[in-house]
């Protein structure tokens, strides 16, 4: 999991779509979307529950949201490749987003 990939999910959380996130964060869309597909994936959880106009999370993504914002400030300051390694031992943040979905 790297910290590019929870600061996607944040952008996209505030901006309500993926579209409005593309454009705060000066990029596309189908590579955000890709990035959120593969933290999905590697959390084996869907984060977001996708409508016409806007997303909405869903128990696992709200998780995610409120886990993510120390996680994010602590990484920043000490990975200078704003990375998160090895989330899964270091943290309860995976098992914890994983469980809320059930």
């Amino acid at each position: 999991m790297e910290l590019k990939q929870l600061e996607y999910f944040r952008a996209i959380v505030d901006a309500g779509t993926i579209s409005g996130a593309a454009r705060d964060l000066h990029m596309t869309q189908p590579p955000l979307s890709y990035q959120i597909k593969m933290l999905e994936e590697e959390l084996q959880v869907p984060l977001f529950l996708r409508g016409k106009k806007r997303i909405t999370l869903t128990e696992a993504g709200k998780t995610l949201y409120d886990k993510i914002q120390p996680v994010c400030h602590s990484a920043y300051r000490y990975d200078p490749f704003h990375r998160i390694n090895d989330v899964r031992s270091s943290s309860s943040l995976c098992k914890e987003v994983s469980q809320s979905a059930f």
